[in-house]
């Protein structure tokens, strides 16, 4: 459950980090745009601010769909030697349990869920 709380929080990192710096260029030309074209329509300033906010919003949706380009070789079984039972037991290494921690971005993902 952490490693895909991981996965899903890396996703995440990556929609926001590119829909911040986009769009806060983009709201910076705006800005910009506004300031110089001192007589600009309000229903065009209104509109260019719309874009902005659509940018900002429509920036977290993931549109990139992975499409393998040559398909997956299949792996091929080797055979095992048959060992007696005992040799397992004697060569067999103790359990060792692998614990996940928590991304950073898993907790930044959560905090910013609220």
């Amino acid at each position: 459950m952490i490693d895909r709380l991981n996965d899903v929080a890396h996703t995440w990192a990556g929609l926001i980090l590119h829909a911040s710096w986009q769009a806060g260029l983009l709201a910076i030309l705006a800005w910009l745009l506004c300031r110089v074209w001192k007589r600009m329509p309000p229903s065009v300033a209104s509109t260019i601010w719309t874009i902005v906010c659509l940018k900002f919003i429509l920036g977290l949706i993931p549109l990139g769909i992975p499409i393998p380009i040559l398909p997956a070789t299949p792996v091929q079984a080797t055979p095992v030697e048959s060992l007696p039972v005992s040799s397992f037991a004697s060569q067999a290494p103790a359990k060792v349990a692998a614990v996940s921690s928590i991304s950073v971005e898993a907790i930044l993902f959560l905090m910013w869920l609220g």
